[in-house]
C-alpha cells in the first residue's frame, strides 16, 4: 500500500449542520482511482481533512461522530476561536493544505456535496495520464435553497475541453468552480497570497491553471448550495458587483496579463449598470474611485464607454 495518500480531500466548514452529513457522505462514497490496488481500503489512498472554524450550530458534534466512525480516514481540525472573524479569511484553506500529504487535493466546502461516486476516479485518472495538466473540473448543479431553484451549469461545448488561465478569466461561464476542482499539489504555492491584499479562490485557481492548464470533464459531479448563511448571498447585488473589481485589479497588477484589462472594464461596466438600475450613486463613485486609484487609463476608458452606452440608451439607439 502507499506510504502517503494519493488524494487529500480538503473541506472547510462553519455552521454547516444542515449540510455537512451530505458533504461527508459524498466523500465517503468515492471509488478508488485506477492506479490504486484493487484490494486497497479508502484510507490507503485518501485522507479527508476538515477545518471547522469554531461552529456553534451542531456541526462539530456531527464531525466528531464521523471522526469516531472513520478515525483512519477523517481528520478534523477544530478551532477554539473563529479565524475568519480574526482576519484570517485569506488563509482559511491553508489550514488543510499545510497538513495535506496527497499528490492531489480535491476541494469541497462543508455546505456543498459530491453526487458522483466516480468523481475522484475520473479526475485523478485523467491527471495521472496527462502530466502537463495541473487541474481538473466538472459540471455541477447550483441549488438555491432560498428559492428552491436548481440550475445546471451551462457551457458552450458538447464534450470535454481545456481550461486555460485566460479562458478561466475571460469566458462568461464558470468552467473552474472550486467545488469541482482536483489539482496537483506540485502546481500550488503558498507564496501567491503574499502578492494580494485579499486572496480569493479565483486567484488560487487561476495560478494553478497558469502553471499548466486545466481540463473540464463533462459529467455532473456535485451540488453547489446557495443559502442565507453564505458570505456572498447576504450581500446586496450592487455591493457584490463592486467588490468583484478588486480581485481583477490585483491580479492585473501582479501578473500584467493584458486580457485582464478587458475583464476589468467589463466588470466595471456591469457594476455601474447595477448601481444605476438600483439607484446607488455613492456605489458608482466607489467604483470610479477604485479604478482611478489602481489604473487611471482603464478608469477613463470605462467612464467614456459607460457614458456612451447611457447616452445611446437615452436616445433609444441600439
Amino acid at each position: 500500500m502507499q506510504e502517503t495518500p494519493l488524494v487529500s480531500i480538503c473541506c472547510i466548514t462553519y455552521n454547516h449542520a444542515p449540510f455537512i452529513r451530505k458533504c461527508l457522505d459524498g466523500f465517503l462514497m468515492q471509488e478508488k482511482p485506477s492506479c490504486v490496488p484493487a484490494d486497497a481500503k479508502m484510507s490507503d489512498w485518501c485522507e479527508i481533512l476538515i477545518h471547522d472554524d469554531c461552529s456553534t450550530d451542531g456541526t462539530i458534534e456531527i464531525l466528531k461522530e464521523y471522526e469516531a466512525k472513520y478515525p483512519e480516514l477523517i481528520f478534523p481540525l477544530y478551532e477554539e476561536t473563529n479565524q475568519y472573524s480574526n482576519g484570517k479569511a485569506d488563509e482559511i484553506d491553508f489550514y488543510n493544505y499545510k497538513r495535506a500529504k496527497g499528490k492531489y487535493i480535491a476541494y469541497c466546502e462543508g455546505d456543498d456535496y459530491w453526487t458522483e461516486p466516480l468523481k475522484l476516479q475520473r479526475q485523478v485518472d485523467f491527471l495521472e495520464a496527462n502530466e502537463k495538466y495541473t487541474a481538473c473540473f466538472h459540471e455541477f448543479i447550483m441549488n438555491n435553497i432560498l428559492t428552491g431553484e436548481k440550475q445546471h451549469s451551462k457551457y458552450p461545448y458538447s464534450g470535454d475541453f481545456d481550461v486555460t488561465h485566460k479562458s478561466f478569466i475571460c469566458e462568461p461561464y464558470n468552467s473552474a468552480h472550486p467545488m469541482t476542482m482536483v489539482f496537483r499539489v506540485s502546481a500550488f504555492s503558498f507564496e501567491w497570497q503574499k502578492h494580494y491584499k485579499h486572496y480569493r479562490d479565483t486567484m488560487e485557481t487561476f495560478h494553478i491553471i497558469r502553471n499548466g492548464k486545466g481540463r473540464f470533464l463533462r459529467f455532473v459531479g456535485g451540488v453547489y448550495n446557495m443559502h442565507k448563511g453564505g458570505v456572498s448571498s447576504q450581500m446586496p447585488r450592487y455591493e457584490r458587483a463592486r467588490l468583484t473589481l478588486p480581485t481583477y485589479l490585483d491580479m492585473y497588477s501582479y501578473t500584467h496579463d493584458h486580457f485582464f484589462i478587458k475583464k476589468i472594464i467589463d466588470t466595471s461596466l456591469w457594476a455601474l449598470k447595477i448601481c444605476d438600475e438600483e439607484n446607488h450613486p455613492n456605489e458608482k463613485k466607489k467604483v470610479y474611485k477604485l479604478l482611478f486609484k489602481h489604473t487611471p487609463f482603464i478608469a477613463l476608458k470605462t467612464y467614456f464607454v459607460f457614458c456612451k452606452r447611457k447616452t445611446k440608451k437615452m436616445l433609444g439607439i441600439c
